[in-house]
C-alpha cells in the first residue's frame, strides 16, 4: 500500500474515531451541560491529547534511542494519554465540572476513538500481535456495560456514585496491558517492557481512585 493511501486511511479511521468520542461522550452529558459548553470542552480535549501524541512520535520518538526495555515508537499513545489527563484535569478547574461524571464520559469515548484508530493498522499491517490490544478494548467496552448493569450489587461500593464502572473497566485494561508488556510482544500503541510499568501506574491510579469514591 502507498503511502499515501495509508496516511488517508489513518486519517479517515482519525476523525471517525473523534466522531465516535465525542458521540459517547455527548449522550452521557447532553442532559446536564449545554451544548456549546460540552462541544468546547470535547473539542479541547481531542485537540490537546492529539498536539501531545503528534509531539510525542514527531518530535520525542526521533530523540529517544531504542533498548531493550523501550521501544519509542509507541509514544503517541503515553502522549495523547498525558494529554488527555492533563487537559481533563485543567477543564475540569476551570469550569467547575464534576471530575468523575466528564471522565465517565470523556473516558469511554476515548476508548471507542483508540479502537476505531486503531483498526486500519491492524489490518493494513496484519500482525496477530496487534488483535491483543484490539481485544482488550473489546473486553473493556463490555465490561464497562456490565459494571453500569451491575455495580449497585457490589457492597464494598457503597457510594453509588458516577465513576465506578470506568474507573474499573480502565483500571482492569491498563493491568491487562502492563501483563502484556512483560512479555515482550511487539505489540502496536506499546513502549516495550517499560510499558507495563506506565500501564501498571494507571492502573494504580485508576484503583486507588475507585477507592476513594468508594469511601466519600
Amino acid at each position: 500500500m502507498s503511502n499515501s493511501w495509508l496516511f488517508l486511511s489513518f486519517l479517515v479511521a482519525y476523525f471517525l474515531g473523534v466522531f465516535a468520542y465525542a458521540f459517547v461522550a455527548w449522550r452521557k452529558l447532553h442532559e446536564d451541560y449545554i451544548s456549546s459548553l460540552f462541544f468546547a470542552i470535547a473539542f479541547k480535549i481531542a485537540f490537546i491529547s492529539t498536539i501531545f501524541a503528534l509531539i510525542s512520535h514527531f518530535l520525542i520518538r526521533s530523540r529517544i534511542a531504542q533498548s531493550s526495555v523501550l521501544n519509542p515508537n509507541g509514544l503517541w499513545f503515553w502522549g495523547a494519554v498525558v494529554g488527555f489527563i492533563c487537559s481533563l484535569i485543567y477543564l475540569q478547574k476551570k469550569n467547575h465540572l464534576r471530575i468523575y461524571e466528564i471522565f465517565d464520559a470523556f473516558g469511554m469515548g476515548l476508548v471507542w476513538w483508540y479502537l476505531i484508530f486503531l483498526l486500519p493498522q491492524i489490518l493494513i499491517f496484519q500482525s496477530i500481535n496487534n488483535l491483543v490490544v484490539v481485544g482488550g478494548l473489546i473486553v473493556t467496552l463490555g465490561l464497562y456495560e456490565f459494571f453500569q448493569k451491575n455495580y449497585r450489587k457490589f457492597s464494598w461500593y457503597k457510594s453509588g456514585k458516577v465513576g465506578f464502572s470506568v474507573l474499573l473497566a480502565i483500571g482492569i485494561f491498563f493491568l491487562f496491558r502492563s501483563i502484556i508488556a512483560i512479555t515482550d510482544l511487539s505489540v502496536i500503541s506499546f513502549v516495550g517492557k517499560l510499558d507495563s510499568v506506565l500501564s501498571a501506574s494507571v492502573a494504580f491510579l485508576m484503583f486507588y481512585s475507585l477507592y476513594n469514591l468508594s469511601q466519600s
